[in-house]
């Protein structure tokens, strides 16, 4: 690593142009496919002070309570020297029970542990170089280490970096309990704290999501002029049956129904065709949903290929949602579209004369 080499160039006094970085490699492990559960993970022999983990058992503790109660601290590795000092202080903790050392973890059940993890974390003081932290990057775990010797080379721009001068930070997150009304708890926070800026995650991505709003009221239209295009068949199919009806419309004129009457038939046609699209539609869609991911197996068994890699994509399964007053109202707009459809050929109808239609019969 860089920082292997600068210690070189420091300590042992060697010319920077007789020293080439050639950084090392490792063999991806086999994705594990289980699911994941809370539990934040850091591989490592059992060293103190080198490995850092009585400081985080520490900060672990340090968590609030009730995040702090949703995870468990998963620490695989053997034992080394000083290794007593943090399993005692482990015992004697408040949150022992969270705390997990499992001992030695043999390589082919390394990849079990990285996917079934929230969080990988790796707080040494001291690396040369960090295999565990690209196996955790290469598994789709979020990671954070420390910010010294290679692991923040390694981590940087790819993981949160900790142990940095204080003073450096330039911003501090937080989570509330309802992400959709935080007005009241921004409000308590601006008044404790004049001199700071406050600002919600909804004002901090306005531009996104405004770009969101807009993709989401284009495929509103979208879908209004494929309603559209239906229903323009409906008058065409609809038309087409008046011409191979002529004849029984004129009877229905001659033994007196209205030109209202008629109309009422074919505009309660279209309604008719409407409604039963649809609900059949709506149907099909929340099927679709419903087993989105069973499709998209099949559809990866029958390319061949993940059609949404974890590594790039980072979730487990399809994300959907379905918003009722979103579908409610495509559904009505589908209806009155096909009802709209029926009005010209409904008119077509009423106009038609009987002395006409039966001419030549």
């Amino acid at each position: 690593s860089q920082s292997t080499k600068n210690d070189l160039i420091k300590y042992w006094h060697i010319p920077e142009e007789k020293i080439s970085v050639v950084y090392n490699g490792f063999t991806p492990p086999v994705s594990a496919e289980v699911n994941r559960k809370n539990q934040i993970l850091y591989i490592s022999r059992i060293e103190h002070p080198g490995k850092n983990h009585l400081n985080l058992l520490k900060a672990f503790e340090c968590l609030p309570e009730e995040l702090r109660k949703q995870y468990t601290l998963v620490m695989p590795g053997a034992a080394w020297n000083g290794a007593e000092t943090v399993f005692e202080y482990a015992k004697n903790s408040p949150c022992a029970d969270q705390f997990k050392f499992t001992g030695f973890v043999d390589f082919a059940k390394l990849p079990e542990l990285y996917a079934e993890s929230a969080m990988y974390i790796f707080p040494s003081h001291f690396e040369g170089f960090g295999l565990s932290l690209l196996e955790a990057m290469h598994a789709g775990v979020p990671c954070a280490c420390s910010n010294n010797s290679s692991l923040g080379e390694l981590g940087e721009d790819a993981a949160e970096l900790f142990d940095l001068p204080w003073g450096c930070a330039t911003s501090i997150y937080g989570w509330g309990k309802d992400p959709f009304d935080q007005q009241n708890l921004l409000n308590d926070l601006s008044d404790a704290m004049p001199g700071f800026s406050v600002v919600g995650w909804e004002e901090a991505n306005r531009s996104f999501l405004e770009v969101l709003a807009v993709e989401k009221l284009m495929m509103f239209f979208l879908l209004i002029f494929i309603v559209l295009v239906a229903a323009f068949s409906i008058t065409n199919t609809l038309i087409t049956s008046i011409y191979q009806k002529t004849r029984e419309i004129g009877l229905l004129k001659a033994i007196g129904c209205t030109d209202r009457s008629v109309m009422r038939i074919f505009i309660l046609q279209g309604l008719l065709v409407g409604v039963i699209g649809s609900i059949s539609g709506t149907a099909l869609g929340y099927l679709v949903i419903r087993f989105r991911q069973n499709i998209l197996n099949i559809a990866s068994v029958i390319s061949g290929q993940e059609l949404f890699p974890k590594k790039f994509y980072f979730f487990d399964q399809l994300p959907a949602q379905i918003i009722p007053s979103d579908v409610a109202l495509i559904v009505i707009c589908s209806i009155l579209l096909c009802t709209i459809g029926a009005l010209l050929p409904a008119l077509r109808a009423a106009r038609l004369q009987p002395s006409e239609a039966l001419r030549y019969e």
